[in-house]
């Protein structure tokens, strides 16, 4: 399953919009971390949720677990990601089903 889920990270939007570097920055042992974020995204996509649960959920990831501040540009930036994720497992799916 982790393998799955790097895999669509690999190709998914959110892995263009963020790019490897910066997704680590100068710390990239935290690829570990957020490798489990993508885990519960990929399950949440799978399971149907929308993408505002997905933005929700990022932010929690943000404020709670990252203890970083809530800013109201960064919850934008959770919403385009959150969507971007969807559309593009919708896409996906779609080209699964033919």
């Amino acid at each position: 399953m982790v393998e799955v889920a790097r895999r669509k990270r690999r190709t998914s939007p959110a892995h263009g919009a963020t790019g490897p570097d910066r997704r680590t920055g100068d710390a990239p042992e935290a690829a570990d971390e957020y490798d489990a974020y993508v885990g519960r995204v990929d399950r949440m996509l799978r399971e149907g949720a929308a993408s505002e649960a997905i933005a929700e959920y990022l932010t929690q990831i943000r404020t709670d677990t990252m203890g970083l501040d809530d800013q109201p540009q960064m919850g934008e930036h959770e919403r385009l990601v959150a969507h971007q994720l969807f559309d593009w497992y919708q896409a996906e799916l779609r080209t699964h089903e033919t």
